[in-house]
């Protein structure tokens, strides 16, 4: 379907009304939610904030995207150097509550020092978390695109974290940040499928919080400007208890099956977890023939394996189909993580992993 071009929109707001509006606008729990960019106007959601003025958002520039224009100086950046604060970055917020996992698709010409373009997860002036594809020439040299992660907690000076790539295979350049409790998680990708972990940081900020996007445009005079092609809020996976049986894998036996159980967090119904969701490290799915009484029957898929009172939901993978991924992972021998994601009746993400250990003896020939 080709994406409508729309009218460019901008509105500038002191720094102030955004902390405001947190005591007018009712929070929302993370539910999943797309902005394509593809609509004649913002999602109602938005709140374009722009505390030095003259930024712009923009969605004619480059239909289907969503451009943020601006200038420097005055400094726009997010971080609190000795005693200037400079919080004036221009951002495009939406409130939200609980756990998520959020991500864009960003793409920019990165060509002077401190600019850049990512997401934000923002408490207050004083606490926030961003992830962002980044040009600096400090602490490295040329080539200068990166991916920081900045992090201001409680007034504590900011904790830089940097991770180099291949400028050239990587832009535009896909970035995710997860909320699961206290702990954030920051990824970056080349595609948006295989993500590289970037970091995890204990950030105790509560329950309520902003998410959206940022642009940097720290020294340079000129405009910077950065499109993103889309923001993507879904539900952070219940991170499960899953027990995978045998712990030992060997790779040369003739068994039939892998069996997972799955343990849900306090306040969750194994039930609940529909199988036909459930994939092994993203690729292999259960066995759900109805010849099995372990597909159709609840009290066979329905088991307190480890004895602690309450229910797993237990599935079974073809064992010769795990043991071929394995295999083309090049893993011999050694401890294997294996993943179990999948989803609940009403679309609640859920995600566990077990260790296992794989070994693939020798054949011994006898010569007779």
């Amino acid at each position: 379907m080709e994406k409508k071009t729309a009218s460019g929109t901008m509105l500038t707001l002191l720094l102030i009304s955004m902390f405001s509006l947190a005591f007018n606008i009712q929070p929302v729990k993370a539910e999943p939610f797309t902005d394509d960019f593809n609509t004649p106007t913002l999602d109602a959601r938005w709140i374009m904030v722009d505390p030095s003025g003259g930024s712009t958002f923009d969605l004619t520039a480059n239909p289907g995207w969503l451009r943020i224009s601006t200038t420097s100086p005055p400094g726009r950046n997010l971080r609190l150097p000795e005693s200037l604060q400079l919080w004036n970055a221009p951002r495009l917020m939406q409130t939200s509550i609980g756990d998520f996992v959020i991500e864009t698709k960003v793409l920019a010409t990165f060509d002077e020092n401190i600019r850049a373009a990512g997401i934000l997860a923002w408490k207050d002036a004083n606490n926030f978390i961003a992830i962002a594809r980044m040009s600096g020439t400090f602490p490295f040299p040329p080539p200068w695109p990166m991916v920081w992660q900045g992090v201001v907690s409680w007034g504590w000076t900011p904790q830089c974290g940097w991770g180099g790539f291949n400028p050239a295979s990587i832009n535009p350049t896909y970035l995710r940040i997860q909320k699961t409790g206290n702990m954030f998680s920051t990824y970056y990708s080349a595609d948006g499928v295989v993500w590289n972990h970037h970091s995890d940081t204990v950030f105790p900020v509560g329950d309520f919080i902003y998410i959206g996007l940022v642009v940097i445009n720290d020294y340079h005079s000129g405009v910077f400007s950065a499109d993103f092609d889309y923001f993507r809020v879904t539900t952070a996976p219940l991170q499960s208890t899953v027990d995978i049986d045998p712990e030992t894998l060997n790779l040369r036996s003739r068994g039939q099956w892998i069996t997972a159980y799955i343990q849900l967090p306090d306040g969750y119904n194994a039930a609940d977890i529909n199988a036909s969701t459930v994939l092994l490290n993203g690729t292999i799915s259960p066995v759900l023939d109805p010849k099995y009484g372990f597909v159709t029957n609840s009290s066979e898929y329905l088991v307190d394996h480890n004895n602690d009172g309450i229910l797993e939901r237990m599935v079974k993978f073809d064992r010769a189909t795990v043991e071929t991924f394995i295999n083309n992972e090049g893993i011999s021998y050694g401890n294997v993580a294996l993943t179990i994601t999948g989803k609940l009746l009403d679309g609640t993400p859920l995600e566990g992993t077990d260790l296992i250990f794989v070994n693939k003896p020798f054949r011994l020939y006898y010569r007779r």
